[in-house]
């Protein structure tokens, strides 16, 4: 399966645009080699973004329509944790400290911040 696709299927990019764009770009790269939109896509192999948010994961299984919402863990593993990339920190002249833990108004925690911690506690614990 063409590794745009993948990328958008399993939700690691927003619209299959967005994921074509980022590998004409040069920001995706497969087996630490460029890949192209069209590049084949194997299960085992290993999928790096370089782009505002990095990351590093390892292809499970092959996904050709959009998967549901929870069901993304089962398509790939995350080799490091998702990082916001130095050079966009510098773009908007750099995060606050409590970046990651920010609160919205009625003092609950925001959607995106559980999810982060959620991620980063099964990488801590092994199952991702």
């Amino acid at each position: 399966m063409r590794i745009d696709q993948w990328l958008w299927a399993v939700r690691l990019y927003k619209t299959r645009t967005l994921a074509t764009k980022a590998c004409q770009l040069g920001k995706i790269s497969v087996e630490n080699s460029i890949a192209k939109a069209a590049r084949e896509l194997k299960i085992g192999e290993i999928v790096e973004n370089h782009g505002t948010l990095f990351f590093r994961v390892q292809v499970l299984k092959s996904a050709v329509k959009p998967v549901r919402k929870g069901t993304e863990s089962d398509f790939f593993k995350y080799l490091t944790v998702p990082v916001i990339s130095s050079s966009f920190k510098k773009e908007i002249g750099g995060l606050p400290k409590d970046f990651r833990y920010q609160k919205q108004k009625d003092g609950s925690v925001s959607k995106r911040d559980k999810k982060a911690r959620q991620i980063a506690k099964q990488i801590n614990q092994g199952l991702r």
